[in-house]
């Protein structure tokens, strides 16, 4: 009896044992975002022109696949900054928001991909403008500083 169980242990053990989890790999490295190309815009310390439409530019690339990206570009009445670059902007003072200001646009990027090139133009309401300098798009891992005049 005792050479019985110690068989169906082993045989129990080598069953769990012989069972694989299927986990699928987690993807822990961040997309890149360049606007090093002489055609990327904006740039750091960018100014661009209350109610003037403007191109945003950028080269994205992942080690797995692209998903996707937005832009998001609010009020800056605080001069707060998000920006990853080296190079600091000359700031106006600060201010008291009117009418704060928020535009989050969807990019969008072809499925499977694991380089994109965007060339998405930006299109602003001038009534919104009234509220005074707009800075920061971000994305992810990359964020500049942009005023708006």
């Amino acid at each position: 009896m005792k050479k019985q169980i110690a068989i169906f242990c082993l045989g129990c053990a080598l069953l769990i044992s012989s069972c694989k989890k299927e986990t699928e790999e987690i993807d822990t490295t961040y997309p890149i975002i360049d606007v090093s190309a002489t055609t990327a815009f904006p740039k750091q310390c960018s100014v661009i022109k209350r109610g003037e439409k403007f191109r945003f530019s950028a080269s994205f690339s992942d080690n797995v696949e692209l998903g996707s990206s937005s832009i998001d570009i609010h009020h800056n009445f605080d001069q707060h900054s998000h920006s990853t670059e080296v190079s600091e902007c000359n700031v106006e003072p600060v201010k008291s928001p009117v009418k704060p200001y928020l535009l989050i646009k969807t990019l969008n990027i072809p499925s499977g991909q694991k380089s994109y090139n965007i060339n998405e133009e930006i299109t602003f309401n001038g009534i919104i403008h009234k509220a005074g300098p707009i800075g920061g798009w971000g994305q992810v891992n990359r964020t500049l500083d942009v005023r708006f005049n």
